[in-house]
């Protein structure tokens, strides 16, 4: 085989002819080196595979055509801070119907991501220096995002068969108020910490809290003063129904305190 470098012409006309090798490498690429072929479906990640993203350049592009046809120049300009209503609106039904129970379009904000609204939540939410209750084990990226970028003090808390124990957290909870100025409760406009959870379908282990894991958690965070943030990214997913569509709904009383992600 010849070298490009030394027949440029070459290197040339193969791309001209073959679009697929102007494709700018992604994080698909080294995520998923090594895997064995392409029929082999790969769970030790959670990203869309090949076969479902090469079915979306056709539908971006006819969508696309469709929204720029039909709009005078107010598509480029700067947009809502939670984002576009009507989408929220869309998004609020689409979740109603999927989960069960309602889902209101005014609770609803954009994000870019599940670590971007992560990292939203802490910046705007959680005080400097603050405690973050997590799962043991929990997210690696969530985990560096929160000690590493966002400067908190990582408690780490035992997990059982039906999710986090809560009788380690509600320990560890105490033990931490009693370090933050004020004891018990926010600081100001924030919260002196936060749980980081992954209540549905837990990575990396698979669990899935009960109904009594995640009503007991929701209480120890309404009566010391804490958020919760729950990455729900895997709650569309199951194959059954499960006990409660997301931790938001089983929080109920009073002022609420979770964040579904």
């Amino acid at each position: 085989m010849s070298d490009p470098r030394k027949h440029p012409e070459n290197s040339r006309e193969e791309n001209e002819t073959n679009p697929a090798s102007l494709e700018t490498e992604t994080a698909w690429d080294s995520l998923f080196t090594g895997r064995v072929d392409d029929s082999t479906i790969n769970f030790s990640i959670g990203a869309p595979g090949p076969s479902i993203l090469s079915s979306l350049p056709g539908l971006f592009l006819s969508a696309s055509s469709h929204r720029l046809s039909t709009n005078l120049g107010s598509l480029f300009q700067y947009g809502p801070e939670v984002g576009i209503r009507q989408y929220r609106i869309e998004l609020a039904k689409f979740l109603t119907r999927r989960y069960g129970d309602r889902v209101v379009e005014d609770e609803l904000l954009l994000t870019c991501g599940a670590t971007n609204g992560l990292h939203l939540t802490i910046s705007s939410l959680v005080k400097q220096g603050g405690t973050v209750f997590v799962e043991d084990p929990t997210y690696f990226i969530a985990l560096s995002l929160l000690s590493g970028d966002m400067g908190l003090r990582v408690v780490p808390i035992r997990m059982g068969e039906d999710g986090m124990d809560t009788e380690h957290l509600e320990q560890m909870v105490v033990k931490e108020a009693a370090r933050n100025v004020g004891g018990v409760g926010s600081d100001g406009d924030r919260f002196w910490g936060l749980i980081y959870t992954i209540p549905t379908f837990h990575n990396p282990t698979g669990t899935t809290f009960s109904t009594k894991t995640g009503s007991r958690m929701v209480e120890i965070a309404r009566q010391s003063g804490l958020l919760v943030f729950c990455d729900d990214v895997y709650n569309l997913l199951p194959y059954t129904q499960l006990e409660y569509s997301r931790l938001k709904s089983l929080d109920t009383s009073g002022p609420g305190s979770v964040i579904s992600n």
